[in-house]
């Protein structure tokens, strides 16, 4: 516990002489700004980069590049009616090679006769920035039937991961330090166990941090294609194939009814034995009944 908490002691301490610099750079700029030089205000009439608007007091309003871009992980999904799907599979792997992208997934599903439609699905993934392009370049393959595109803002993600990796890259840094001067055994043990925990805490926000800024510089497309099926009825036949499919049938059905035949003979001779105990109880009982019938008469 001694040892955490020095390491918490010195990770704040680490952080305040860059809140002292910043203040007093704060107060350095808020003493200078109202001395504006003619050579500043010239530019700014002008037009000059690097100024929007000049206040009222001379401060100089300086764009805010400190801000963040927005991080956007993009999806699309297309669906389109193509005359051949080989061509177009074709194409396709063209379009992705000359937009740099890549082929995740790729499914090929062939019609099993003339009157399936054959499909195919495709996972393509290319640079956010090709995107439109891309998906433009595609529509172009036939009649668009279906068109979407999600984005999902992950800057705060990305912002909080970097700040929690780069507390951690300080905290590591610290805790080497603290192995370099400690000389009893036990202090040394338990800051090896802290800096375990803590490049294991970094290698997992690292990979999570790389995971985001590869989905945002990268964006998938999920690609359906679809042609449309040879024959849309059942093929007529000609006098000749009907007759012979007709004399096939016949054959067929006589085939089946002998061998059912053949079969009811084999049930029957194999059941005869109940079949003749069956019989004879019948045959008795109708006997007595017979004979008590003219007894009561």
């Amino acid at each position: 516990m001694p040892l955490l908490l020095l390491i918490s002691v010195l990770t704040s301490c680490a952080g305040m002489p860059d809140r002292a610099v910043l203040k007093e750079a704060g107060k350095s700029t808020a003493v200078n700004a109202p001395a504006v030089t003619e050579v500043q205000n010239a530019q700014i009439a002008s037009g000059g980069e690097g100024y929007l608007a000049v206040a009222d007091s001379g401060n100089l309003a300086v764009p805010d590049e400190s801000r963040p871009q927005t991080q956007l992980i993009k999806e699309a999904e297309l669906s389109v009616l193509v005359e051949s799907i080989a061509d177009a599979i074709q194409t396709v792997s063209n379009l992705v090679k000359q937009q740099q992208g890549d082929l995740l997934e790729f499914q090929d599903n062939k019609p099993v006769d003339t009157r399936s439609r054959h499909t195919a699905h495709m996972q393509i993934r290319v640079p956010q920035q090709r995107l439109e392009a891309t998906i433009n370049a595609l529509a172009e393959l036939g009649k668009v039937r279906n068109r979407s595109l999600t984005a999902r803002d992950v800057s705060d993600q990305l912002v909080d991961l970097d700040a929690r990796l780069r507390n951690l890259r300080k905290q590591e840094e610290l805790v080497l330090k603290i192995m370099e001067r400690s000389g009893k055994v036990g202090e040394v043990l338990e800051a090896a166990r802290e800096l375990s925990n803590t490049r294991e805490a970094i290698e997992r926000i690292d990979a999570q941090l790389k995971n985001l800024q590869n989905q945002v510089a990268y964006s998938k497309i999920s690609l359906y294609l679809e042609a449309p099926a040879l024959e849309t009825g059942q093929p007529s036949l000609s006098l000749g194939l009907q007759l012979s499919e007709t004399w096939g049938n016949a054959v067929s059905s006589v085939r089946g009814f002998s061998l059912g035949l053949v079969k009811l003979f084999l049930y029957l001779l194999v059941f005869s034995p109940y079949l003749l105990l069956l019989s004879g109880g019948v045959w008795t009982l109708r006997k007595a009944t017979k004979k008590k019938g003219k007894t009561e008469n």
